[in-house]
């Protein structure tokens, strides 16, 4: 057999069945789109629910009175933020049915404590469980305000002290001072910060961000789609190659090059039919507001190290195991795993620093990395290395697992 001859009949064998391949694309995409609206829209009904927080202990001297009135009835943060007061035993056991995101217990000491600037500090107890939105948001604001609150309570004191050492003021006319000092720092709070927009991850939007890792779950599973293309053949076609002239290396070459035209060739089909629906149709992703056939099409090329990445994994995952549906779960299991620990299904900033620093150098964190910063715009070159270098040796360990099967070791 000619070497030109083996490239142009895997091409026909693909070709034969493709419409069951694409069939099977669409369907996933389908399934991929209701999962990514509702992922979102859960997403959006959690940023939209007031956040309960409740507090445990007597508020009424130590000036928390105040603060909890204001954001009650005056702050803007009353229309995110739903504080109860509680015990401590109602508050823990709210907290374990889910009915609140957190409790803040305030010591009997704690005005006494700030006075003396000695302060015992509330302490804010969440439920041990993995992060949502609501808690990661939770800890970000407790960390922010901390500081802010306990120097202010502090301003507060000594202002007292200072009055009454001077005999400036007497009586109730103290506390009023001090409860105008800490009500007018929460009204003017919102006048110390501006709000910036800065998206879900590397400036993008979270419509944006989803879009993305869609599109890469579609890629993971697309060796799903083309499981045709590499199972069902028997290892005595390719020892037969062998004596014809085609080694190991050039037989995955050829399967390969075939494997990423079929590949190229569906992502741009899909770019043409989502670049019109965008050109034509308002999706709310500030990303695709200027979007249109060529740009979703340049989109599909400016991936290519994703899709090299990506094709050879599956490449190397159809030889490494043999049998049609081993094949087909380990692809899922490899699919589903790696999008979810690469932030796929939800931002991975959820996830410990460890798990962030594996998943990011992983192939398909980088490639999610990557497909961000193109949709964004921006450079992202380390990501092109490592999406090259994977490729290169996802390519290398196939070459090295269909030689091995050649020799007999594998059956």
């Amino acid at each position: 057999m000619k070497r030109k001859a083996y490239p142009l009949l895997l091409l026909k064998r693909a070709l034969k069945i493709y419409p069951s391949i694409l069939a099977t694309t669409l369907a996933t995409v389908l399934a991929l789109s209701l999962a990514a609206f509702a992922i979102i829209g859960s997403i959006a009904k959690e940023n939209g629910t007031r956040v309960a927080i409740g507090i445990v202990g007597d508020t009424t001297e130590t000036f928390f009175d105040v603060g909890i009135d204001v954001i009650k009835n005056i702050d803007s943060s009353r229309f995110y933020i739903d504080l109860r007061s509680m015990s401590e035993a109602e508050a823990s056991d709210a907290l374990a049915r889910d009915e609140i995101m957190g409790y803040l217990v305030i010591p009997d000491d704690f005005i006494d404590s700030i006075a003396s600037l000695e302060s015992s500090g509330a302490t804010y107890y969440i439920a041990n469980k993995p992060d949502s939105l609501g808690t990661v948001l939770t800890r970000e604001v407790i960390d922010t305000v901390s500081v802010y609150v306990a120097e202010t309570q502090r301003v507060a004191a000594g202002l007292r002290s200072f009055i009454r050492a001077n005999g400036l003021v007497k009586g109730d006319s103290i506390n009023e001072v001090s409860k105008a000092i800490i009500t007018n720092v929460l009204l003017s709070r919102s006048s110390l910060y501006e709000t910036e927009f800065t998206g879900v991850a590397g400036s993008i939007s979270t419509g944006g961000y989803y879009l993305v890792g869609m599109l890469l779950m579609l890629m993971l599973l697309w060796g799903i789609s083309c499981c045709a293309l590499f199972t069902g053949r028997d290892i005595a076609l390719s020892k037969f190659l062998y004596s014809r002239g085609i080694g190991s290396g050039m037989q995955m070459l050829c399967e390969y090059a075939v494997f990423m035209l079929v590949t190229l060739v569906t992502m741009i089909v899909f770019a043409v039919i989502f670049g019109t629906v965008t050109y034509n149709f308002s999706l709310g992703i500030p990303e695709l507001e200027v979007a249109d056939v060529m740009s979703c099409v340049g989109f599909v090329f400016a991936s290519i190290p994703v899709i090299l990445a990506v094709c050879a994994m599956q490449m190397m995952l159809f030889e490494a195991v043999d049998g049609t549906v081993s094949a087909l779960i380990t692809q899922f299991l490899c699919a589903v795993g790696f999008g979810y620990i690469s932030g796929c299904f939800y931002p991975n900033y959820f996830f410990p620093d460890s798990v962030r620093t594996v998943a990011n150098i992983l192939p398909v964190g980088a490639g999610f990395a990557y497909m961000r910063a193109v949709l964004t715009s921006r450079l992202a070159p380390m990501q092109v290395v490592l999406l090259l270098g994977y490729a290169g040796l996802f390519f290398a360990a196939s070459v090295a697992l269909r030689k091995k099967k050649m020799a007999g070791d594998l059956r």
